[in-house]
């Protein structure tokens, strides 16, 4: 069963700051984290439970190979991705819905 992906416009802006960022200091960087962010988003729509609810009913996706994660909310068959942090970045600055 495939679940509904909907990326919140914070997402999208997150998204596209750290895309900008990779492409930057380096081309395929930037093509290496869309990659990435892609691989992890096709997990999510495959088995969104899979990943364990961190705080506030929002669960949490790593990718692999940068220090960011996917912040999301599942409810009946649909996702909510709601942000895209570096996982370095405080805490206290991650929008609640």
């Amino acid at each position: 069963m495939r679940y509904t992906i909907t990326i919140s416009a914070a997402a999208e802006r997150d998204i596209r700051t750290a895309y900008c960022w990779y492409d930057a200091k380096k081309e395929e960087l930037g093509q290496n984290f869309k990659a990435q962010l892609t691989n992890a988003i096709d997990r999510l729509e495959q088995s969104p439970l899979h990943f364990q609810i961190r705080y506030a009913n929002i669960r949490i996706c790593f990718l692999k190979r940068f220090p960011f994660g996917i912040h999301y909310q599942v409810s009946d068959q649909a996702v909510l991705i709601l942000g895209v942090y570096h996982t370095h970045q405080d805490s206290s600055g991650w929008r609640l819905p």
